[in-house]
């Protein structure tokens, strides 16, 4: 668990994590993240490539991005991850 591995993390913190399902509708997935994602104060986004629904891993990008939030792309060669 890295919440107890201290060469990582520093005593005293702690790694919470919050998870959401993509719609294949990026509408739908822009929304649930404000929903669920924003009002947790998340501090990073790790997002991968849903099964349909190609659009929806560029919404999460662009609305983290909105928030000032990094998003981590797994799976994903799309150029909405990159800040270049």
């Amino acid at each position: 668990n890295l919440n107890f591995d201290l060469q990582y993390v520093n005593k005293g913190v702690t790694f919470y994590s919050v998870v959401i399902g993509m719609d294949s509708n990026p509408i739908r997935t822009a929304l649930s993240v404000c929903k669920s994602l924003i009002v947790q104060k998340v501090y990073a986004v790790v997002v991968s490539h849903p099964q349909r629904g190609d659009l929806s891993p560029a919404a999460v990008s662009y609305t983290s991005g909105f928030y000032h939030i990094p998003v981590i792309g797994i799976s994903s060669r799309d150029s909405a991850f990159s800040d270049k």
